[in-house]
């Protein structure tokens, strides 16, 4: 159906060129990008433990380390582990093989997802000019997402050192391709769009959600027979880029999952089990998922608390789609019919948005705030089409032209709003003296350093800092996010057992954490801080030596 939108006669001739001659004003807009991702990347550590780079992210920096020394894929280097996604293991692993400061590699790392993220502006930009957005809007969008606060200075974007930068990329590649079939497919398009739907599998392997949707929607819209010959043959080819993956999995771990998609949602269920949790919990889990990831676009403009991003959203959404109802109702040019060939392009990814938070919700309950970034780009189309036939239909309308409100006046007002939030955000977060982030791990992981003796191996629930950072011996995950054999162990609620067997002598966490894992560390343990001798106790961390430790 979406070909009809694409058709080439109805077209401008600088519309019928894949990516047209150079276009200044996005030239400058993929600039500001850069510079604006470039300044963040080489920012002190300090201010990005505080404001950008999470835990997590620190699970793939020592992964990464350990792969380019020779240690093989493991966190601890006591066993091997699959919790990560490898598209961007793959993408960092050589930046330590070049780089060996541990700092100067996290700086790298940044400045790489800066230059992808930059890449995804421009692919951003020519997706919606390929929908017919108009160039003003198109560059309004991409101008909002370039400078979205959320991106910048948030561990939920594009700059937090984990795998959402080369996600997005990934995302909107496979949506231009999407968007450029044409009638017949030929064997170049679908080898084409089954090599980037692998990459894309390997981006995120959640993405299967996306493609799961996304190929039978191709299949239906290109019912001929050679079209569904072709496209059965990308999907093969994405099968064939993902199976080394698959295969390594199955024979390492017997299960073709990750080890950080099984451990922590085992945990969450268990724990709503416990408290008596039933399927209409889930439920309303999943309406406040929703709006979680809908408040996420209010990072266009603010950050904020949750509650006001979300009534902030719930305001726009309904400006925006009330205003499209009357464009149906009341419009009567041509740009009604194009409207509907927008929509019909972009209906299946419509319907990834509630499947895609409907499985994670099932499966982890509450989300990351990085799973919701890749949810993003659907959704700017969406205010795009929007903003773009709004701004149409109200030059057209009396008191529009009464106040002299065309499209041009109508996309200025939006900049200066979208600037003015942007700068009201960037002021309220760096004057935020309560933000510590991921600061406090590292303080704690330097006095570490510094008393405790060579030779040390110390057990951590939230262990990724600690890991790249310690120096006296070995940081085990006990969360099993990264340790495969930490969450059997966690199966069997046995975690006690598993720390004595491997020589772990000391535990860091902060205290909730401690008391969180007591059912899983043993059957008897009400708080994991009664096993300890509390070495040092920074603000909410407590660092403690085992009453086993030899």
């Amino acid at each position: 159906m979406h070909q009809q939108l694409l058709s080439k006669q109805d077209m401008p001739i600088e519309k019928q060129r894949v990516f047209p001659k150079t276009d200044y004003v996005l030239a400058t807009i993929l600039l500001l990008a850069l510079g604006l991702r470039l300044s963040v990347a080489w920012a002190p550590i300090s201010w990005l433990l505080r404001y950008v780079i999470c835990d997590d992210s620190f699970y793939y920096f020592t992964i990464a380390r350990n792969i380019a020394n020779g240690f093989g894929v493991t966190f601890d280097k006591l066993s091997p582990t699959n919790g990560f996604h490898p598209l961007w293991m793959l993408c960092i692993t050589p930046i330590f093989m070049m780089v060996k400061n541990s700092y100067h590699a996290i700086h790298a790392i940044l400045t790489l997802s800066a230059v992808i993220d930059t890449l995804s502006v421009y692919m951003l930009y020519w997706i919606m000019r390929k929908i017919e957005i108009s160039r003003g809007i198109s560059l309004l969008v991409s101008f909002i997402y370039t400078c979205f606060p959320r991106t910048l200075m948030s561990c939920a974007g594009t700059m937090n050192g984990l795998e959402t930068a080369i996600n997005v990329f990934m995302i909107l590649v496979f949506l231009w391709l999407y968007l450029h079939i044409k009638q017949p497919i030929s064997y170049t398009h679908s080898i084409l769009l089954g090599l980037v739907a692998g990459l894309l599998f390997l981006a995120r392997t959640d993405n299967a959600i996306l493609l799961i949707i996304m190929w039978p929607a191709m299949l239906f819209f290109n019912r001929s027979w050679h079209s569904v010959y072709r496209l059965t043959i990308g999907g093969l080819t994405a099968l064939l880029v993902a199976a080394p993956w698959l295969i390594w999995n199955y024979t390492t771990f017997d299960s073709l999952v990750q080890v950080s998609g099984l451990s922590m949602p085992f945990v969450n269920r268990q724990n709503l089990a416990w408290r008596g949790w039933t399927y209409f919990d889930y439920f309303v889990q999943f309406l406040k998922n929703i709006g979680e990831t809908l408040s996420h676009l209010s990072g266009m403009l603010i950050l904020t608390k949750v509650s006001l991003e979300f009534l902030f959203v719930v305001v726009i959404f309904f400006i925006l789609f009330t205003s499209l109802a009357l464009i149906f109702l009341k419009d009567k040019h041509r740009n009604k019919t194009v409207l509907a060939k927008q929509l019909s392009a972009w209906l299946p990814l419509v319907l990834v948005f509630p499947v895609f938070v409907l499985v994670q919700t099932m499966r982890a309950v509450q989300l990351r705030s990085w799973y919701y970034f890749s949810i993003v780009p659907f959704l700017l189309v969406l205010v795009a089409i929007a903003l773009d036939h709004l701004s149409l239909f109200l030059s057209r309308q009396t008191i529009a032209n009464w106040c002299d409100i065309g499209p041009e006046s109508f996309k200025i007002f939006a900049i200066i709003i979208v600037t003015t939030g942007f700068a009201y955000s960037v002021n309220k977060r760096l004057t935020d003296n309560q933000i510590v982030g991921e600061l406090e791990k590292y303080r704690v992981v330097k006095l570490m350093n510094n008393i405790l003796p060579n030779g040390t191996r110390v057990g951590a629930w939230n262990a990724g800092i600690y890991g790249y950072f310690y120096e006296k011996g070995q940081i085990v995950n006990l969360d099993g996010l990264v340790n495969n054999q930490a969450y059997l162990h966690i199966l069997n609620n046995s975690l006690c057992e598993y720390v004595r067997d491997n020589s772990i002598g000391y535990l860091v966490d902060d205290s909730k954490t401690f008391q969180a894992w007591a059912p899983f560390w043993n059957s008897s343990t009400k708080n994991i801080i009664d096993e300890l001798q509390v070495i040092q106790s920074h603000r909410n961390t407590i660092l403690g030596r085992l009453h086993h430790s030899p």
